[in-house]
């Protein structure tokens, strides 16, 4: 658990890459950064909802509503966040956690055309060496 603090101090307050090397639970404090972001993502747009009365993250606010916004959001931030680093896409960063926890919606299809890339490329290698 000490890891995980400690390598979230670094990424917030320190704003230094988090690697697996000085960290062995790098991983797991990036995906809780990503979630630590989407919720305040959403609590920014709530502020902005509460002084504009629209949403920037296009949500629609209410008591009810926010409060599964604010556990999806860090959810959906914090498995993007996940599924990045199986494929190396981000390093564990602020800035990349900040990039997954606004914008994990888009970033969910970018991943998956990247593992279906990832899979094309696969698939010539196993037919040559079948064929071989």
């Amino acid at each position: 658990m000490n890891l995980i603090f400690e390598g979230l101090h670094t990424m917030f307050f320190q704003l230094k890459v988090v690697t697996i090397l000085e960290n062995e639970r790098a991983v797991l404090v990036f995906i809780i950064a990503c979630a630590i972001i989407g919720f305040i993502a959403v609590l920014l747009d709530l502020c902005i909802f509460i002084l504009k009365k629209e949403s920037v993250l296009e949500l629609e606010h209410s008591f009810k509503t926010t409060l599964v916004f604010l556990l999806m959001w860090s959810f959906g931030a914090a498995v993007i966040g996940l599924l990045g680093q199986m494929v190396n896409l981000f390093q564990v960063s602020l800035s990349a956690s900040v990039a997954v926890g606004f914008t994990w919606p888009l970033l969910f299809t970018k991943i998956i055309k990247k593992l279906k890339e990832k899979e094309e490329n696969e698939e010539p290698e196993q037919k040559s060496t079948e064929e071989g």
